[in-house]
């Protein structure tokens, strides 16, 4: 029969019994959380992947559409027998480049002109319809790249006309390589000429080499040998990437960075207010694509906007069916454990009388 001593075990139990039971089903509904938080996650992970995948491919796809116009104006070119400035404005004008390229500030052709051959070439183009045209900046050089022609010939491109590219290092590198490769090549990170002061962009160019008709170029010193200009798309590097992101960056922010460096000096894009939106964000990835023969280095990393967009409801019924679950074991432990102690309490009490 059951004594004091028993009852008393009893005693302990009932008062315990019902705190372990809610903390086993509490640890359980837990690991039900955790396990629909990681996959929640995951789920919202896939989909961070897959937007910078598209991004990524945006950018690829949206370059080689800008290094396809130039090789469609030089293939125009090379049919001329000699282009006039009509010609390559109405060719550009045809092509729809505003409407159909957005992000380009100006598409232009600067021939490769010798110190001897500069006064008739300053001639030609102010007989051609440039009547203050000249080349910059001043001063005699062994040779020029200047830019003959440009479109739209808007205010801001206007600025750039009669602009030396052999007379800049970082321009001169490029063209020399654009030229060596026989290939569209993007200039680093630098100010076009185009920009007056507002709205101040980071830019760069892609230059595309043209030879002289009927000369070969298929080694390197016949390239060197037979340049004979180069045309370019200049780009501000905001309108170029406000058409690219589009619907596919909300939620998202995005830096864009010249090289291998990750610093403010060689940052050429960034979504607005990066720099304090991208602190301990749930996702980020960063990737380095090759545009033209140069490299980007890019950071993408989730917003609260995107992250908030997470779907929990599996975490919240696990918590809500657990929570609830839990509780409930834990009430049916505790009144199974007092009727126990009171049947076991009866049964001593009938037993020492």
């Amino acid at each position: 029969m059951p004594d004091v001593a028993t009852t008393d075990r009893w005693q302990e139990i009932e008062r315990y019994s019902p705190w372990l039971v809610l903390a086993i089903s509490l640890a359980i509904t837990f690991l039900l959380w955790q396990h629909a938080h990681r996959s929640s996650v995951q789920e919202q992970k896939i989909e961070f992947d897959s937007r910078v995948n598209v991004i990524t491919d945006r950018i690829h796809r949206r370059i080689a559409y800008y290094e396809q116009v130039l090789h469609g104006v030089r293939a125009f070119y090379l049919n001329q027998h000699e282009m006039e400035l009509n010609e390559f404005s109405g060719y550009i004008a045809a092509l729809g480049v505003e409407e159909h390229f957005p992000g380009t500030q100006g598409i232009s052709f600067a021939p490769l002109v010798s110190d001897a051959g500069k006064p008739a070439h300053i001639r030609m183009l102010r007989r051609s319809g440039l009547p203050d045209y000249d080349i910059k900046p001043a001063g005699r050089r062994p040779s020029y790249a200047p830019v003959a022609f440009i479109e739209p010939l808007n205010e801001r491109n206007a600025r750039v006309l009669g602009f030396d590219n052999l007379s800049s290092p970082s321009r001169k590198a490029t063209i020399e390589l654009a030229r060596d490769r026989n290939a569209a090549v993007i200039s680093e990170k630098l100010v076009l000429k185009q920009e007056n002061g507002q709205d101040m962009q980071a830019g760069f160019l892609m230059f595309l080499p043209v030879y002289r008709r009927g000369a070969e170029h298929d080694t390197l010193a016949a390239r060197q040998a037979n340049i004979d200009g180069w045309f370019a798309a200049s780009f501000r590097m905001a309108n170029l990437m406000a058409d690219v992101l589009d619907e596919h960056a909300e939620g998202l922010g995005l830096e864009v960075f010249d090289g291998g460096e990750i610093s403010g000096q060689s940052r050429m894009f960034a979504t607005p207010d990066s720099m304090q939106q991208k602190v301990s964000p749930l996702f980020q990835e960063a990737t380095a694509i090759n545009v033209a023969g140069r490299k980007w280095s890019m950071q993408f990393f989730s917003l609260p906007e995107f992250e908030g967009k997470r779907d929990t409801s599996a975490e919240r019924n696990a918590v809500l069916a657990g929570g609830t679950m839990s509780l409930l074991l834990s009430f049916i432990t505790w009144l199974l454990m007092r009727d126990r102690t009171r049947v076991i309490q009866t049964t001593a009490t009938i037993t020492r009388e």
